[in-house]
Order: structure tokens, then C-alpha cells, then sequence
């Protein structure tokens, strides 16, 4: 299939054939409309063989339409008839998502394009996600005028330079990307590229517009289409979002459309307007639960922008997905299992069926070790190797098991045992596990070893060097059972390592990471708060 790739730009726009070796431009900017583009191109590629059309566009694109017109473009371009134009199919995408898609390698990409303005996009694990992250605020005015054609004009290149880093930094910081991509017709202009990025190229783009049309395994023009990953693994999905199986993808869903409609009236809104057509307005749209109160009436969120993401979750079938939670069926489409965390936190008396089996009861079971053992260390029945009661508790986990107690800890430490220390270690880098350490005795130090598998590399490795730093001092590798437990659902494992299998507490493969706080993950939090607050805290949910 021949295919005509358009990179539409506010300073030039920009064509490439499939067999064609040199791209061929035309002049564009502020006064270019979009019937002059046509026109332009259909002159420009005059001689040249193609079948069907790939549009990168400078603006926001929802259903290969754009919705919001181009900055640095005449206006117009909404509701244009792209194929009736060409008389040909026409395939539209966000002018970043396009070049990105032709500079992706795997992983989880940000690609930046320093052009008139700022163009971006995001691609994690080949699902591709255009953004206007140019338009955010930066200083006295947004990034892109900063770190565009305007903010080079203005401050001159050097100032810009330094400008652009700034803004790499930040926004690698807030989107933490394996791969920076910093690609567009300025890139050139940059003496080196900020650190931990590399140079995109232009051509690139080209090659995201045939991606488009690649075709699929039967030989057909894929419609949208799906675009290979370089490396093979997995394929880009053209909508913006993966679904269960059976289920309808989010982007084709009505509600998905019509809110796209009315984003485009509804960014225009004025706050001071919305406030003066609806006195009540500071109360409608605020809510409160928990002690938290939220306001959210200074947005552009009116009754219809409520209503139609009521009619977006009722078309994703969120409440048969959430009945199918808690039925136990296996709602993790992707490690094809349960998410059981409303089991971890069900009060006496309720079900909770997996496979034919309540596991409320088992739950419960392993609470009731994790309350007689927390008991032990608070009332110093429990001690160390040499008879010391435990003062000092270290949780060493990673991701969840880690962050969940470790948020909670700090959430409700004024209900704690302000007379032992808790702290906690998920960095294999051994400064933490030093800094955790170093002031304590080991003859009073406890260590709660959580990880599911007991095979993930950084957590492993620090219980081992923790297992080192105590047998050291006491000079007995037998000490490991009065100064160790795990949480884990591999026993083999942790008696392996030298933990004895009464002191494991169990988990289960069908509760998340993220979610796990409520399982023996919380151990540690209920040795600081105690049973009777742990139990409280999870009757809060």
C-alpha cells in the first residue's frame, strides 16, 4: 500500500511518498488555512503514486478528528472532511503521537518536539498517548512559549538551551520515562541533548505516518491500526486504552464521543461565568467523605460534564466489573486472576467465594496470628536472641509492600508505640539499609521480610545484607528465627533462607501489591498502632 504522510507544522508542512527518497515542503503559519493545505499538497505531490493519507496535526485529535484548533494555524480545521478533500481514506493522529510512534524502541517513551510550539506525547508498554503538555503553566506563562519558536526569538539560544533542560527535568520528573525522545525542527539547535534523552529525527514522523497503515497478520489494511513495537514484543494499540476482554474499546464507546464534543465548547469556559449562572455552585459540585472535603467547582465542570462520565462508566460497565470483583472472578486481565483485596478487610460474617472456596475465613485466620504475634512484641513477651525485648522494627519490602505500611505508618503514627522505632527499607542501594540500621541493636531489632515470591531481586537482597549485619554482632546465624518473619506466600523460600515456617505469615496471589496494606503487608503498621486500631482502620474503608 502506498501511503502520503503529512506533517502538518506552524512554520512548514511537510510530505514523503512510500518510494519516495526526499520529502518536499510548503511554507505554512498563522494565516495558512486548511483548505490552502489541501490545495498546497495536492500540488506538492503531484507525480507521486499513493493510495491512502496519514495527517500529523499540531492540535488535539479524538476519533481521528481534530477538536480543538491548531495554535499556530489559521482556525477552520474542525469538522473538515479530510477524506472528501483527498477523496481518499485518511488516517489523522496528533502531530508528536505520529513522530513518536516512528522513534519508539520499548519501554515506557516520552517524546518531546521542539518546533513553533511544544509538541508531546507519551508511549508505555506500546499504548500511545498524545499530550498538550506544552500548554501547562511554566513560569509567567506555559512551556511552550518558553521552550518554542517564540521563547528562541526572545531570549536567544542560549537562554533557551538552558530553558529546555529546565523543562526536560521537570517534566522526566513528573512522568519518570524509561526513554526521552526530544525530536522536532529546533532539536537541531541544541548543543547536546539534556541529560538522559537522545536526538529524535524528522524523519521520523514520516515513518509513524506508515506505520499507520501497516498491515495486519491477514494482509489487510488494519483499521485503526495496530503499530509493531521495535522490538517486536508487542503492538501499538491505535485507541487510547486497553479494555477487558468482550469489551467494547473505551474510544469507540458513544459517551467517549460526546464527551470529546463537549470538551471542545467547554474549554472555552469562564470560570467567573459559570460562578454567575449558578449561585449554588460552591456547593454542587463539592463532596465530602472521610474528613476530606473536595471543591472542585473552580474546573470547567458543568451538570453535563457530570452526567456524561456517569453515562461513560454505566457504557464501560463499571458496576458488572465491580460485581465480578467481588465474586471472585478474574477481573486481572492481564495475570488472568482474581482481586480479592475486599476479602483482606471483610467484616465476621460476610463471603468472599473464590473457585468454590470462602476465603474470608482464612483471612481472618491469618489476622488473628498477625494480632497474637503483634500482642508478643508489644508486651515483650517476644524477644531477641539474647532474651532482649524488641524495640526497633524494619519492614523490608519494595513497590507495595512497601509503600502501603511505610504511608500508613507515617498517616497514623500518632496512634503508635512511641517507644519503638519502625522505619522502613525498599532501595537495594545499601546506604538505606545503613541509615536504617546503624544507630540501632541488633540484639533488639526485629525485621519483617515481605515479598510474595521471596524472589525479588532487591528485597532479597537486602534480608540478606540485614541477615549479615545481625549474625555479625551476635556471632550466631541461628539468631535469624527470633529476628526474623516473613510475609509471603512461598514457604519453601523462607524456610530456606533460615525464617521458621510459624513465623511466616501468609499471603495470596489474588491480592495486588497496591493493595495488599490490609494483608500481613501491615504487619508492621499493626505492631506500631496495634490489633484493635489495625481492625479500626480497616472498618474505615
Amino acid at each position: 500500500m502506498n501511503v502520503l504522510v503529512i506533517d502538518v507544522g506552524g512554520s512548514h508542512i511537510k510530505i514523503l511518498a512510500t518510494g519516495e527518497k526526499t520529502a518536499r515542503r510548503i511554507t505554512s503559519g498563522p494565516t495558512m488555512t486548511v483548505d490552502q493545505m489541501i490545495s498546497g499538497v495536492l500540488k506538492l505531490a503531484r507525480g507521486w503514486n499513493y493510495e491512502v493519507v496519514s495527517i500529523g496535526y499540531p492540535g488535539v485529535v479524538l476519533h481521528g478528528r481534530p477538536v480543538a484548533e491548531p495554535r499556530n494555524l489559521a482556525p477552520g480545521w474542525i469538522g473538515f472532511d479530510f477524506e472528501a478533500a483527498f477523496k481518499l481514506p485518511v488516517k489523522l493522529t496528533n502531530d508528536a503521537a505520529m513522530q513518536a510512534l516512528g522513534s519508539y524502541n520499548g519501554g515506557k517513551m516520552l517524546f518531546l518536539g521542539l518546533g513553533t510550539g511544544l509538541g508531546s506525547a507519551m508511549i508505555v508498554d506500546g499504548a500511545v498517548e498524545s499530550m498538550e503538555l506544552g500548554h501547562l503553566p511554566y513560569k509567567k506563562a506555559t512551556y511552550e512559549d518558553y521552550v518554542g519558536e517564540r521563547g528562541l526569538e526572545r531570549w536567544g539560544k542560549k537562554e533557551w538551551r538552558r530553558r529546555v533542560n529546565d523543562v526536560v527535568d521537570r517534566l522526566v520528573a513528573a512522568l519518570e520515562p524509561s526513554d526521552v525522545v526530544i525530536g522536532g525542527g529546533n532539536a537541531a539547535k541544541l548543543k547536546e541533548m539534556p541529560p538522559g534523552s537522545r536526538a529524535g529525527d524528522n524523519a521520523n514522523a514520516f515513518r509513524g505516518g506508515f506505520r499507520l497503515w501497516e498491515e495486519d497478520g491477514n494482509g489487510n489494511a488494519s483499521a485503526p491500526a495496530a503499530v509493531p513495537a521495535a522490538n517486536g514484543e508487542r503492538a501499538i494499540p491505535a485507541t487510547l486504552a486497553e479494555t477487558a476482554p468482550g469489551a467494547s474499546p473505551l474510544v469507540s464507546l458513544p459517551a467517549w464521543g460526546a464527551l470529546g464534543a463537549h470538551y471542545a465548547t467547554a474549554r472555552g469556559l469562564r470560570l467567573r461565568t459559570l460562578f454567575a449562572d449558578e449561585a449554588k455552585r460552591g456547593e454542587r459540585f463539592t463532596t465530602e467523605a472521610a474528613g476530606i472535603y473536595l471543591d472542585y467547582s473552580k474546573n470547567r465542570v458543568t451538570e453535563e460534564s457530570l452526567a456524561l462520565l456517569l453515562q461513560l462508566a454505566d457504557e464501560c460497565g463499571l458496576r458488572s466489573r465491580i460485581d465480578a470483583m467481588f465474586r471472585g472472578e478474574a477481573i486481572n486481565v492481564t495475570e488472568k486472576r482474581a482481586v480479592l483485596h475486599v476479602a483482606l478487610r471483610a467484616p465476621e460474617g460476610q463471603s468472599i467465594v473464590l473457585d468454590g472456596e470462602d476465603v474470608a475465613p482464612r483471612v481472618r485466620a491469618v489476622r488473628e496470628r498477625m494480632a497474637a504475634f503483634a500482642e508478643r512484641v508489644r508486651s515483650g513477651e517476644w524477644t531477641g536472641h539474647t532474651g532482649k525485648p524488641i524495640r526497633n522494627v524494619i519492614n523490608i519490602g519494595i513497590g507495595g509492600s512497601d509503600l502501603g505500611p511505610r504511608m500508613a505508618y507515617t498517616a497514623l503514627r500518632d496512634y503508635s508505640d512511641r517507644s519503638r522505632i519502625f522505619r522502613f527499607v525498599s532501595n537495594v542501594d545499601a546506604t538505606q539499609l545503613w541509615e536504617a540500621t546503624h544507630d540501632l541493636d541488633p540484639e533488639e531489632t526485629l525485621f519483617i521480610f515481605c515479598s510474595k515470591t521471596f524472589t525479588t531481586l532487591e528485597t532479597l537482597t537486602n534480608a540478606e545484607s540485614a541477615r549479615a549485619w545481625l549474625t555479625d554482632a551476635l556471632g550466631d546465624r541461628s539468631a535469624v528465627e527470633h529476628h526474623f518473619v516473613a510475609v509471603s506466600s512461598n514457604a519453601a523460600e523462607v524456610a530456606k533462607f533460615g525464617i521458621a515456617p510459624d513465623n511466616m505469615f501468609e499471603m495470596w496471589d489474588w491480592v495486588g501489591g497496591r493493595y495488599s496494606m490490609d494483608s500481613a503487608i501491615g504487619l508492621s503498621l499493626m505492631i506500631a498502632i496495634g490489633p484493635e486500631r489495625f481492625e479500626e482502620m480497616l472498618r474505615g474503608f
